[in-house]
């Protein structure tokens, strides 16, 4: 059932997902174009100039828009009118979350490869860009800092697990008032990053991760050892992973009690 679910989502979603990528390959290409033009008049440079200012602005909000939408796409689907309709269908509040969770992860891991992709694109004949593939080279030659860079990946993608979880449950907390519900939703996001903020310095403080982060300080510059860099770098961050996930684990299953047990579409 949840791949069905995930299949209405997709297909709801793809809508303004794919004008979004499209928009934004279409202006990459229509920056590329005007490097083939020498402008010479004021009114031409003009334009040139707003069309790559217009592609600056696209590139840094499509995560944000991205993100918004499927922000907005939950609350409307599950706690605004259509959650009637929602609710009435012959499936369980874990399987209606998780096909929001994972519609939303998907779109979003989609919108920063797109956003990538582009860059390459507008940067395929530069010499900048050949740079940074030869420091990529050089990277990939060293087996601890691929380590390094396939953990980072993992801790981006949790933590946007966790980041949407927060989003969802703070909703489910504001959707059980029966009055100025958005208003409570905000409250509610806001009260979970102070708890979160407090349970990411005390896991900090007994998993040693603090110290471990001065002694890195002070050994970035001294350190001879990269792989004993490296490692103290990897500990910390596989923590932050560890405690990423127990906290998606928790939010979902506080999201999940508040829209089964408190759920108010009144």
């Amino acid at each position: 059932m949840v791949g069905k679910l995930l299949k209405h989502e997709f297909k709801a979603t793809s809508k303004l997902m794919l004008v979004l990528f499209a928009a934004l390959f279409g202006v990459t290409f229509l920056c590329l174009a005007l490097e083939w033009f020498d402008f010479d008049s004021v009114p031409l440079q003009t334009a040139s100039g707003l069309v790559t200012a217009g592609y600056v602005l696209l590139l840094i909000s499509s995560y944000f828009i991205s993100l918004a939408y499927m922000v907005v796409r939950f609350y409307r689907s599950m706690l605004g009118d259509e959650g009637y309709l929602t609710f009435t269908l012959p499936v369980t509040t874990t399987q209606l979350v998780i096909s929001k969770l994972l519609t939303a992860v998907v779109w979003l891991v989609l919108t920063g490869c797109v956003m990538i992709g582009s860059l390459v694109l507008l940067f395929h004949d530069s010499d900048f860009l050949e740079q940074i593939f030869e420091a990529f080279g050089r990277i990939f030659s060293n087996s601890g800092i691929v380590l390094t860079i396939v953990i980072y990946l993992v801790l981006l993608l949790v933590g946007i697990f966790s980041s949407m979880l927060q989003y969802y449950t703070a909703m489910a907390f504001g959707q059980t008032f029966s009055s100025h519900k958005i208003l409570w939703s905000v409250i509610g996001y806001f009260l979970l990053n102070i708890a979160i903020s407090f349970v990411n310095m005390f896991v900090m403080l007994i998993s040693g991760n603090f110290s471990a982060a001065v002694q890195l300080d002070e050994t970035e510059v001294q350190i001879a050892d990269m792989d004993q860099y490296l490692s103290v770098l990897n500990r910390i961050v596989g923590v932050q992973i560890a405690e990423y996930i127990i906290l998606s684990v928790v939010l979902f299953l506080i999201c999940r009690s508040l829209l089964k047990h408190k759920l108010n579409l009144q």
